[in-house]
């Protein structure tokens, strides 16, 4: 490892100017970091003010930037925290590249980490870097935008996770329940970035409202990631109006008398362009329509087994 110009850190606004080695580097980007809102009472704050991380015992930041595109390590520094400001010259500023930042102490434990993908070394300006600590709960900057439970919550190959389906108090009103009116299906589905802590709304054209389902990542094709979308409920109605659960007797929460077993899916995901399209499973073929199905997590095959056809009054149904 080579050092450049100089080698430390503001712990303060965190500013850093760009590269690894000692070559002739004029630097065009600053590197800040921040911390992410703490949470008061086991909630997180309304709004927050900017702020550096504050990690007890921690007295370096390790800086390792990653080629974006194939992983491979394109250089790291050390720097310490209490030094003034580092000029760092990263090599092959064409390619971008991913920041990952780790906050440690005297003996090289790391107390704190964050990420930032994609930076393009020959843009201007500040790049973020959210770092949290380790082995400990964090706010998001941003809300949800959709209430939701019994969705699923997958990791895609991007580091981004996507929320999907689930349940939530009649469209229009906040998370409060009303048990006379039953639960509804979710349609809105987000994303969330945990190396920014942002959440966006995204539009997944003629995919099933559902809840109760599993989804998995069934594959990546360049820039294309297919997630796998099998089992929940579903309603035969529009699920704006129609309850998906309601107040049971035997159970606490049941299938509505418009609940059915929803149909597989695969979902795809460009990542370059940020578009989403669907495709329905053959049920013939494919997959049948069951709620309450176990699924195996993708590998040679994708296997699931048993769940209810509330097409057909509960029938179980097995594969």
């Amino acid at each position: 490892m080579r050092r450049g110009v100089a080698a430390s850190l503001v712990a303060a606004a965190a500013t850093m100017l760009g590269g690894c080695g000692d070559d002739a580097f004029t630097p065009t980007l600053a590197y800040r970091m921040l911390s992410y809102p703490a949470a008061a009472g086991g909630a997180c704050p309304p709004s927050f003010a900017e702020a550096p991380p504050a990690l007890a015992g921690a007295t370096r930041a390790r800086l390792t930037y990653l080629d974006s595109e194939t992983g491979a390590l394109r250089c790291d520094v050390v720097l310490g925290l209490d030094d003034g400001a580092a000029v760092i010259a990263v090599p092959d500023k064409t390619r971008p590249v991913d920041l990952v930042v780790e906050y440690v102490d005297d003996a090289g434990e790391v107390l704190g980490r964050g990420t930032t993908r994609g930076i393009d070394l020959g843009a201007t300006g500040t790049v973020d870097v959210r770092v949290a600590a380790s082995g400990a709960f964090a706010c998001g900057l941003d809300r949800a935008a959709a209430p939701r439970a019994f969705h699923t919550a997958t990791l895609l190959p991007t580091g981004e996770v996507l929320l999907l389906g689930g349940v939530a108090g009649p469209p229009g009103t906040d998370a409060t329940v009303d048990g006379a009116t039953g639960l509804f299906l979710q349609t809105k589905a987000e994303i969330w970035s945990p190396d920014t802590g942002e959440l966006r709304l995204v539009s997944i054209p003629g995919a099933v409202p559902r809840a109760f389902h599993q989804a998995f990542v069934a594959g990546v094709d360049g820039d294309v990631v297919r997630i796998a979308v099998v089992g929940g409920i579903s309603v035969t109605g529009d699920p704006a109006t129609t309850p998906a659960l309601v107040v049971g007797t035997d159970l606490r929460l049941e299938p509505s008398a418009d609940a059915m077993g929803a149909a597989g899916e695969i979902i795809s995901y460009d990542t370059a362009r940020r578009t989403w399209s669907r495709a329905a499973l053959d049920a013939a073929v494919d997959l049948l329509p069951r709620a309450f199905a176990g699924q195996t997590e993708p590998g040679a095959t994708l296997a699931a087994s048993g769940g209810l056809d509330l097409a057909t009054a509960g029938r179980p149904v097995q594969l």
